[in-house]
């Protein structure tokens, strides 16, 4: 389930990013502290995402220290908070690089030295992977277990990846929460948003890695299935495509019903990540089939996404990219005009840390002419959720 949740802060305000490295942070100093400098290369997003999500919970329960932190010069300080919430979190991003390592030495077919390299990281974080999985819970290492076992044998029915995926983010959200005074209900519930998180990511995954493997020669699960059904890849991405956005409107929907006023620091970080990964799916279908992956499905955000204000839903087509113009009324009906109440969604900037053609956007929105930017109509989609 690691990689694909990478937190954007574009147009947020400062104390957003400084909320989510205070944990960032917090997370690195135990992973270090338990394990060695050389382990905080386990430190992930993922497993910040959930402490984000705990915090309400976690700073209630909290000390705040600070800590040298190795990524700055001379070792400058960082605020980090200490509980056991962190504790069990380097733990579980230890067992979980543990699992990403057996899988890219599954996979991987290219350069020697790199697999050599993976190779000698494997014996070092499995002694630690098999002293970490005893302490959890039956039902955690159970998961564990099965997915490790998915992980070795290169899984090819796309369902059981899936289920096992989901199963393992869910656990680890458990065994994470269980550190906190978060009740056992909203636990669940917040379980269960992770568990839809790691499923869309076992899709995702094979969707945004398959030129990478294709040039490599890895296994690629959507390569293969095409291979299996003698269909032409480009039917079998729309496929997975359809999969992952399935689970994307799953995901998008609790995190609007749960957390949108209760968390809402976490609520605005997930949000814009989720919808990044879009744009990374576009960019694929775009290089492998030249053309956008809405577009290759035959389908419109119209019929992809939920309209959010009720109003009839209809198509304005930019480029090659339908979009919907079922907008709230303070976003441009013509998408770049200077309307009244036109809000920011006609200076268009997308949610990466600036614009593509316009340089440095310190402040979202406040950049160039409408267009200008490559991504976006994804600034377009953020206002429209």
């Amino acid at each position: 389930m690691v990689g694909n949740l990478k937190p954007s802060f574009c147009g947020s305000e400062t104390s957003l990013k400084s909320n989510f490295m205070l944990y960032y942070c917090s997370l690195c100093s135990q992973i270090r502290n338990k394990y060695g400098i050389t382990a905080s290369a386990s430190l992930n997003y993922d497993i910040t995402f959930i402490l984000v999500a705990l915090s309400k919970y976690i700073k209630t329960d909290s000390t705040e220290t600070q800590t040298k932190c190795p990524a700055k010069y001379f070792l400058g300080k960082m605020p980090v908070l200490q509980q056991d919430s962190f504790s069990k979190a380097a733990d579980l991003s230890i067992a979980l690089s543990s699992l990403k390592i057996d899988d890219y030495i599954t996979d991987e077919t290219g350069f020697i030295n790199a697999n050599i390299l993976m190779s000698f990281a494997n014996k070092k974080y499995s002694k630690h992977y098999e002293k970490i999985v005893p302490t959890l819970s039956q039902d955690a290492q159970d998961v564990f277990k099965n997915y490790h076992a998915i992980s070795k044998n290169s899984e090819t029915d796309i369902e059981i990846v899936r289920e096992q995926s989901g199963k393992l983010a869910y656990q680890i959200c458990y065994e994470i929460g269980k550190q906190t005074t978060i009740p056992e209900t909203e636990l669940i519930k917040l379980s269960q948003l992770f568990k839809l998180l790691g499923e869309s990511i076992s899709i995702l995954d094979p969707i945004v890695d398959i030129e990478k493997d294709i040039t490599k020669n890895n296994f690629n699960i959507i390569e293969y299935h095409s291979t299996l059904n003698k269909s032409e890849l480009k039917n079998e991405f729309k496929e997975f495509s359809l999969k992952y956005l399935a689970l994307h409107q799953e995901v998008m929907e609790l995190l609007h019903k749960d957390y949108e006023n209760t968390n809402p620091d976490f609520f605005t970080i997930l949000k814009k990540s989720i919808l990044q990964n879009l744009n990374a799916i576009n960019e694929v279908s775009q290089n492998l089939f030249n053309e956008v992956v809405f577009k290759l499905m035959d389908i419109s955000f119209a019929q992809a996404y939920k309209c959010s204000n009720k109003k009839e839903a209809t198509l304005a087509t930019i480029g090659t990219l339908p979009l919907m113009s079922c907008m709230p009324v303070d976003i441009c009906s013509d998408y770049c005009n200077d309307a009244a109440g036109c809000s920011n969604a006609c200076t268009h900037c997308s949610f990466f840390d600036n614009c593509d053609n316009c340089g440095n956007c310190g402040n979202c929105g406040d950049c160039g002419n409408c267009g200008d930017c490559g991504n976006w109509q994804f600034w377009q989609l953020w206002q429209l959720w």
